[in-house]
C-alpha cells in the first residue's frame, strides 16, 4: 500500500474511532503534502511524503525547544505525541552504526572525501539514507567523518 493510500485510510480510521491527535496529525501532513505537490506538477512519491513527514517532525522538535524555553510542559507533551503519531510512517529507523555503514560506502564509490565536498556529498548522503535517519544527523556525522 503507498504512503498516501495508508495515510488516507488512518485518516479515516481516526475519524471513526474519535481519535483527535491521530486526525489533526494525518490532516496536518496531507495539507502539507498538497502544498508541495501544489509546487511541482509530477505525482508525489513516498519519498516526497517521506520528506513531508520528516519536515513536520522537524518544526515540532524545534516547538518543543522553544517551549522547553519558556517552561511549558504541556505543549512539549502534546509536540511529542504528534512526533510518535507521525514517525509511525517514516521507514525503520537505521542506528549511527548504520548510518556510518552507508556513509563510509558512500565516501568510498563517490570518491569525495574533504570538509570542502560537504555541500556535494550531503544531497548523495540524504538520497541513500532514504528517509531512514534525520538529516541533521547524517550531516553531523558526515562532517565527524571528513575531520
Amino acid at each position: 500500500m503507498k504512503l498516501k493510500e495508508l495515510l488516507q485510510a488512518n485518516l479515516v480510521s481516526a475519524m471513526k474511532a474519535n481519535d483527535l491527535d491521530a486526525k489533526h496529525i494525518i490532516r496536518a501532513v496531507m495539507t502539507s503534502a498538497k502544498y508541495a505537490q501544489v509546487d511541482s506538477t509530477v505525482e508525489q512519491t513516498d519519498e516526497d511524503l517521506i520528506k513531508v513527514i520528516q519536515k513536520e517532525i522537524k518544526l515540532r522538535m524545534d516547538a518543543i525547544e522553544e517551549a522547553q524555553k519558556g517552561n511549558r510542559q504541556d505543549i512539549v507533551e502534546i509536540n511529542q505525541r504528534e512526533i510518535k503519531l507521525l514517525e509511525k510512517y517514516l521507514p525503520e529507523q537505521l542506528s549511527e552504526d548504520g548510518i556510518r555503514s552507508l556513509l563510509a560506502q558512500l565516501l568510498e564509490e563517490s570518491g569525495l572525501n574533504s570538509q570542502k565536498d560537504l555541500g556535494k556529498l550531503m544531497p548523495l548522503a540524504i538520497q541513500k539514507i532514504c528517509g531512514r535517519a534525520p538529516n541533521a544527523l547524517v550531516s553531523k556525522l558526515l562532517r565527524e567523518m571528513l575531520q
